[in-house]
């Protein structure tokens, strides 16, 4: 009776399938823990490029913004609020500016306008004021 008992009754050995059935759940806990990893991934680098692109639009906007000032004319001022707080420089002798410090981006603009670099850390928003020739950068 034990003997007809550990084979199930019927000749087939009970431990056969749990050993089976182990088998086929861990085949399955192993392809979902890849399936996650690789959507966590996923996520990730989709959040790196969103950042990416949206540090590349403020840039644009810094840029468009002292170029708009200086285009206006002598005394014209063009304010601008930045949507994130964020670390800007603006090299204006050479024409660059940089948006997240050295994780950020970079983008151009005209050289000459800005006769100085401006340091903008943290503000939320920007005044570029034509001085008649050169446009003035302020934070605030």
């Amino acid at each position: 009776m034990l003997l007809q008992t550990m084979k199930g009754g019927k000749g087939h050995p009970r431990g056969q399938v749990s050993l089976e059935a182990g088998v086929v759940v861990s085949i399955a806990l192993i392809t979902l823990g890849v399936i996650i990893m690789e959507t966590i991934s996923r996520n990730n680098d989709a959040q790196l490029l969103g950042e990416s692109y949206r540090r590349f639009v403020i840039c644009s906007r810094i840029a468009s913004s002292a170029s708009e000032a200086y285009s206006l004319g002598p005394y014209s001022t063009v304010n601008m609020t930045l949507p994130a707080a964020e670390n800007v420089t603006i090299y204006g002798t050479i024409g660059l500016v940089s948006v997240g410090g050295d994780s950020g981006v970079n983008c151009n603009m005209p050289s000459g306008m800005v006769n100085r670099t401006v340091d903008l850390k943290k503000t939320g928003f920007i005044t570029f004021k034509n001085l008649g020739g050169w446009v003035e950068v302020k934070g605030g």
